[in-house]
């Protein structure tokens, strides 16, 4: 071979070396491409499904959520119920106080775990007749009838919650048969509808004409500073209940509890009668100013108390008389309770005193408070002159005004 051709040889040689390495290279270079090309996509679809740029923080933003979630759980649904259970148990453990004059026993305190359902009554018929009682057994007798009762006459249930907390009110006085009876009954009755309550004796003291009104806002205000009572019940101490769906708790309007009662024939005597028992919520009592203090002497103060019901812009609740029954206890007049000559006379300025006689401008001194067992006892010096003046002082001034306007 000559020196020319080896030249070419080696040159035509090169030549296709290099476009092989060529085609070598442009072939890693389409692979890496492909393979790059399936890489982002890859990325692209686990960015697609996570967010995140990679599987591990996708796990770790993935933990954080769920751990997120559990702490969240626990704070609102967990300690939401501890909280009703402590709320429960801090009233129960607040009526057994010694300070507010109620039992102290460890046998008082609510269980830390209890049903959380509202309390229904447990009538002893499928009706709700009741047998009323008209003994007066001894009070040793009757503590031992009722060991659920703790001292100062509250109860509260142990396996519901109960509807409403429920202060009741008594005037009262030289009245102990009656007492004594009224809470044979009274406490069987309360227990069965499964109530928060607390009964509340408040007595005048034996000197002064005796005034149902005045003491009932007393009554109010001595319970109120001792629970936060929503709900009062005033009732006179000779009427005993006959029927247990007659409810004792309180509605959206006052309700007028005894609208039967055996003396007038289970009959309502007239429709503006509010005497005998009657309940409201602690705020319809002060929105009408609670009762009149005026009325010193029997009769005037209910058909006052119905007027102001109305001046409240509020209605009267009545339950039907199969169900609203009340047996009286026969008794005597009291000497210091004569009828009230001048109530007629009262009951025409109710619309000008309702705001200013009532709790408004109660004035009294708080003489005794007695604890017993079945009930807490309030002894009262009601001021009679001083009010008696202040009612004179009134009417001299409106007359004398009627008389100006009569010219």
């Amino acid at each position: 071979m000559r020196e020319g051709d080896v030249f070419i040889f080696n040159c035509s040689l090169q030549h296709d070396i290099i476009v092989e390495n060529k085609e070598i290279y442009k072939k890693k270079a389409k692979q890496e491409e492909r393979n790059t090309t399936m890489d982002d996509s890859q990325v692209y679809s686990k960015e697609a499904r996570c967010g995140f740029t990679s599987w591990p923080h996708c796990l770790q933003v993935t933990f954080a959520s769920l751990l997120v979630l559990c702490i969240f759980c626990i704070y609102v649904l967990y300690p939401s119920n501890s909280l009703l259970n402590l709320q429960d148990d801090f009233k129960q453990i607040t009526l057994s106080s010694p300070s507010l004059s109620l039992s102290s026993s460890s046998s008082s305190l609510s269980p830390m775990i209890r049903s959380k359902e509202v309390c229904r009554p447990t009538p002893l018929r499928y009706d709700g007749k009741l047998n009323v009682e008209f003994s007066s057994p001894e009070f040793s007798q009757l503590e031992a009838l009722y060991p659920e009762v703790n001292n100062g006459g509250s109860f509260y249930p142990q396996d519901c919650t109960p509807p409403d907390d429920v202060a009741v009110i008594i005037p009262y006085r030289d009245r102990d048969l009656h007492l004594r009876t009224f809470l044979l009954n009274i406490h069987s009755f309360l227990m069965r509808q499964k109530l928060h309550y607390q009964i509340f004796v408040v007595e005048q003291v034996a000197n002064q004409t005796f005034n149902r009104g005045k003491l009932m806002n007393v009554g109010y205000v001595e319970a109120q500073r001792l629970f936060n009572w929503s709900c009062l019940v005033f009732h006179d101490v000779d009427l005993l209940p006959e029927n247990d769906l007659n409810p004792y708790w309180c509605v959206d309007t006052p309700r007028h509890l005894s609208a039967a009662v055996d003396k007038f024939q289970y009959k309502l005597p007239y429709q503006t009668i509010f005497g005998g028992v009657s309940a409201l919520t602690a705020a319809q009592f002060e929105m009408i100013n609670g009762f009149s203090n005026n009325f010193w002497g029997w009769g005037g103060e209910d058909d006052d108390m119905y007027s102001r019901v109305l001046l409240g812009r509020f209605s009267v609740h009545r339950h039907p008389g199969k169900y609203a029954r009340y047996k009286m206890i026969k008794h005597q007049q009291e000497s210091m309770n004569n009828a009230n000559a001048c109530r007629f006379n009262l009951l025409k300025f109710t619309n000008m005193l309702w705001r200013r006689s009532g709790l408004s401008n109660l004035n009294y001194r708080l003489l005794n408070i007695s604890v017993n067992r079945l009930y807490t006892k309030m002894t009262v010096d009601l001021y009679e002159e001083q009010s008696r003046r202040e009612i004179r002082g009134f009417f001299s001034k409106c007359l004398s005004w009627k008389a100006g306007n009569t010219k």
